[in-house]
């Protein structure tokens, strides 16, 4: 979310635009419904509409699930690790 909040900082609506897309991309690949869900709820709007969603409580919000998933998908993968070198 730090390059979101730094597109938002300067106004970019572009760039925000970009990060909102991969991010779209890589919650549906890892299966993370919930920040794909939240992070669709903003970007659809921002492309369809070009223009910056209400700030009030997305930002807050994309930002604690992709800390939440990023953690989620640290210990999935550590879990596994070892059943995959075996």
């Amino acid at each position: 979310a730090g390059v979101l909040e730094q597109a938002m900082a300067a106004h970019d609506l572009g760039r925000a635009q970009q990060v909102l897309h991969s991010l779209l991309g890589m919650s549906g690949e890892a299966g993370a419904l919930a920040l794909y869900q939240r992070v669709r709820s903003v970007y659809v709007p921002v492309l369809e509409k070009a223009e910056w969603p209400p700030l009030e409580q997305w930002l807050p919000a994309v930002r604690a699930l992709a800390i939440r998933t990023e953690q989620a998908l640290r210990e999935y993968g550590a879990r596994h690790a070892g059943a995959v070198e075996k």
